[in-house]
């Protein structure tokens, strides 16, 4: 097993996981962090917020701690809206996290990774682009990683031609997780069970081509079997692009 901590993935604290923080650890020696759901105004949850016990999540990691040693770091992932600015900074003030991850999720009533007609994928596309860059130049001071900038392409029927026209507005969001000194995700969920290897490529030639360098490596894994899902082959994914894997072990 690879060196590297899984730097996005989920346990039963977030809306859409049933996988505990225990199961994690069972599975690995190493050290783990899972970055719990934070979207506020939930669309897939009927509008609701969908927010976790931090009291609760904070005090089930001190007793894992008491049990597996010190091997359980906190994270959470944030989905930004406009609409959830205030509340996602008020929800920040007294919560410590060892990790976070800023993701765009949903906008406007509909979940990003909704299957879409094609005429409507191809309206919302530059829509969530500049959605993703607004996030970084809002909150990138309370941040770590940009997470899965594949999101929107997942359960799409879509080709690189698609994506080509939006090279100006991906550069843009590039060049602010390098300007903020971020790191850029490559989710291995994103990468393999959903099939844009050629995505990532591009992204990636993009990134380096500008200068980036900083990769984090996360499986955005929700039960024990994805946990690290397909970690070695994303390792050289980054590596044979020429970019640095990033990862919270190196700052422990």
């Amino acid at each position: 097993m690879n060196k590297y901590i899984d730097q996005h993935m989920h346990s039963s604290f977030s809306i859409d996981s049933f996988t505990s923080i225990e199961e994690y650890l069972n599975t690995t020696c190493g050290k783990i962090i899972t970055t719990e759901h934070i979207d506020f105004d939930c669309v897939v949850d009927n509008g609701r917020d969908a927010l976790f016990d931090y009291e609760k999540y904070v005090k089930e990691i001190e007793r894992l701690k008491n049990i597996y040693g010190d091997r359980i770091l906190k994270g959470v992932e944030i989905g930004y809206e406009k609409t959830a600015k205030e509340r996602i900074s008020k929800y920040l003030l007294d919560k410590e996290f060892d990790l976070l991850l800023l993701s765009v999720h949903q906008g406007d009533g509909i979940d990003y990774m909704w299957p879409l007609e094609r005429d409507e994928f191809l309206k919302i596309l530059p829509i969530y682009y500049e959605q993703v860059l607004e996030s970084i130049e809002v909150f990138h001071e309370h941040f770590d990683i940009v997470a899965h900038l594949d999101f929107i392409l997942r359960n799409k029927d879509y080709s690189m031609e698609d994506i080509y026209p939006h090279e100006e507005r991906l550069v843009a969001i590039l060049e602010a997780i390098k300007k903020y000194d971020l790191q850029l995700e490559l989710n291995t969920r994103g990468l393999f069970k959903f099939e844009n290897v050629e995505y990532y490529d591009y992204l990636f030639n993009l990134y380096r081509d500008l200068g980036g360098k900083k990769i984090s490596i996360g499986s955005d894994a929700h039960i024990t079997a994805h946990y690290k899902l397909g970690f070695d082959e994303a390792i050289d994914f980054v590596k044979g692009h020429g970019l640095e894997i990033a990862n919270i072990k190196d700052e422990l």
